[in-house]
């Protein structure tokens, strides 16, 4: 049985953070990170039916379930907990006895709430965002990687039906994704753009929608 540990540095040194117990119930190969997975994603369908999607990035999560931690524990949890709730970094060991297997994180959880299990015993849960593997991966924590943001283009529709605004980007985006502001439906024709102009379709005149443009 693996018991994990953590390491911190509050500013005054490194601090080790063993488990007394290892967590419980588990999701996915906790050796090789792949527990819960969220895609930050945008999906468009156009006139003709054709779906669309962009997907930005996809974030790695692992949820701890810590039901059986000793009650003479609680103030060293507390003392990382103060420290990761406001997103700083910390290591994350499966096993303790595997230093080559180690998780950069930050913790999603933004608040932490410890509750009576039985005597002697707390317990609560962790939700962390797993960046990355090893320390020298170079990935961004806060964001999970790299990603360029869209160029955003504000349009209201002259009238209903099809319609087409320049887009300005001087070349061809790699993917377009009208959203809605209005009530109504702004959608995509289908072939939705070119190097010049987006191509779009309204329900009703005066509509309004914000087009991201991926390049």
């Amino acid at each position: 049985m693996a018991y994990p540990q953590i390491q911190y540095d509050p500013g005054t040194g490194l601090v080790t953070l063993p488990f007394t117990f290892p967590p419980v119930e588990n999701a996915g190969v906790d050796e090789n990170g792949a527990d819960e997975y969220d895609a930050i994603r945008m999906d468009s369908v156009t006139s003709t039916g054709l779906v669309q999607i962009v997907v930005e990035r996809v974030d790695n999560f692992r949820t701890l379930k810590m039901t059986n931690v000793p009650i003479e524990d609680i103030p060293l949890w507390a003392a990382f907990m103060a420290y990761a709730v406001q997103g700083f970094p910390f290591n994350y060991f499966p096993d303790a006895s595997d230093a080559a297997t180690v998780f950069l994180c930050i913790l999603e959880d933004t608040s932490w709430t410890p509750k009576w299990n039985m005597r002697l015993l707390r317990q609560f849960t962790m939700k962390l965002r797993l960046a990355a593997v090893g320390q020298d991966a170079g990935v961004d924590v806060t964001t999970g990687g790299a990603a360029i943001p869209p160029v955003t283009l504000e349009v209201i529709a002259s009238s209903a039906g099809d319609f087409s605004v320049p887009h300005g980007l001087g070349s061809v985006p790699t993917a377009v994704i009208p959203v809605s502001t209005s009530p109504g439906l702004i959608r995509l024709q289908d072939p939705g753009w070119d190097a010049t102009n987006v191509y779009l379709n309204a329900s009703a005149a005066g509509l309004t929608a914000v087009i991201y443009l991926f390049q």
